[in-house]
């Protein structure tokens, strides 16, 4: 039988192929991505990252052990590894420089997994978290196939291509599953819908960066 993840990862493969050839993702691939572009997805990247990492540590106190530590450990993970690495590394860069602003989508991204995480089923919170660890690795992975070594984004790219992020990533993926197998049809549904509708956001979230959109840039 065809795993649920597995099922909620095709249902958004035109979406997964639309992230790939996203001008973002193509001019970080050739070096060509303009810096302050990327900055600006990096600032958006880091307010993700903290909400991000409360939607984690919102799943680890309602989920069952030992999944409970597991979720600790990516909640904490999320900001000593992403944000103290890669975000710093960029962040020091003389020309680095904030904007103080969020995107729209950064806000409905992170308004939907904070409260997705709090108010529906804790497998329905797994599968609205899961999409952002698995697209990146399926983007790091396609893209450090096409980039060179003197890649100026190389850092972030080696990052989110490397096995100990897919190792996260699968650790996830199985916790989805496990879930599933535990759940209703109507569950069921709730969970795939959450993986689109998060997958959805992840396209926009890099659109907004692309485009430098404001939420008050109309």
């Amino acid at each position: 039988m065809t795993k649920l993840s597995q099922q909620a990862w095709q249902q958004v493969q035109p979406l997964r192929t639309k992230i790939r050839q996203h001008p973002f993702n193509q001019a970080l691939q050739e070096g060509s991505l303009s810096r302050t572009i990327f900055y600006y997805y990096i600032e958006q990247d880091g307010y993700y990252l903290q909400d991000y990492a409360r939607a984690h540590a919102l799943i680890a106190s309602r989920i069952a052990t030992p999944f409970s530590e597991l979720f600790l450990q990516f909640a904490q993970a999320t900001v000593a590894v992403e944000q103290d690495t890669v975000h710093q590394h960029f962040k020091s860069q003389p020309d680095y420089q904030q904007t103080g602003r969020r995107s729209l989508a950064t806000l409905a991204y992170t308004q939907y997994l904070l409260s997705t995480c709090t108010l529906e089923p804790v497998a329905v919170s797994v599968a609205a978290i899961l999409p952002c660890c698995w697209i990146y690795q399926e983007v790091g992975q396609y893209i450090i196939q096409y980039a060179g070594d003197d890649n100026p984004y190389r850092q972030w790219i080696d990052t989110y291509a490397s096995d100990e992020f897919a190792t996260v990533t699968q650790q996830i993926i199985a916790v989805f599953d496990c879930l599933a197998d535990q759940a209703s049809t109507v569950v069921h549904q709730a969970m795939l819908q959450a993986f689109y509708t998060s997958t959805c956001l992840e396209w926009q979230f890099w659109q907004d960066a692309y485009t430098v959109q404001h939420f008050d840039g109309f």
